[in-house]
């Protein structure tokens, strides 16, 4: 897309779950996601409605997120490199179930989320693009400030990989 329009995107894929790092836990899913940006020459502006779900692991768990962020163009032209980062509220919805291999509990509740991405976009017309990224998506029920003189571990991690494909249009 030229500089300075507005796109809204639709995006499917595939994902792998890690927990808390004490839990060996194999978990993997799928994610949905709608964005809306306001592309730029280098730099475009977003918000993306963002859906995860555990379909097959020891735990349940799905993930709604809201995210702010922007992506940065490495390589324009017909094909596109970016790279992004978003942050965000998400709500974490688990059955609050204990896992009975490992003992470990994924809690329901309110989180914060960070998010990286890289994504190639080809265009396909002059209004219609194809989209596929690689994404790390980490939210942590608790958030610490790292002091370098007292230990700590932060507790009830959810984070994830996923490679989604999309199509997006002007």
């Amino acid at each position: 897309a030229s500089a300075d329009e507005f796109a809204i995107k639709v995006k499917f894929g595939i994902a792998r779950f890690f927990v808390d790092p004490n839990a060996n836990l194999s978990l993997n899913g799928a994610i949905f996601e709608i964005a809306g940006e306001r592309e730029g020459d280098y730099v475009s502006y977003g918000v993306a409605l963002h859906f995860s779900k555990v379909l097959r692991g020891q735990i349940d768990a799905e993930l709604l997120s809201l995210v702010f962020g922007a992506k940065y163009a490495i390589l324009r032209g017909e094909t596109s490199l970016h790279f992004s980062s978003y942050i965000g509220p998400s709500w974490l919805l688990s059955g609050n179930r204990l896992e009975p291999r490992t003992g470990y509990l994924l809690e329901t509740g309110f989180r914060p989320m960070l998010r990286y991405g890289l994504e190639a976009e080809r265009k396909l017309g002059e209004r219609l693009n194809l989209s596929s990224s690689l994404q790390y998506h980490f939210t942590v029920k608790h958030v610490y400030l790292h002091n370098p003189f007292r230990p700590h571990k932060h507790k009830d991690i959810f984070q994830y990989l996923s490679l989604n494909v999309g199509l997006g249009g002007t």
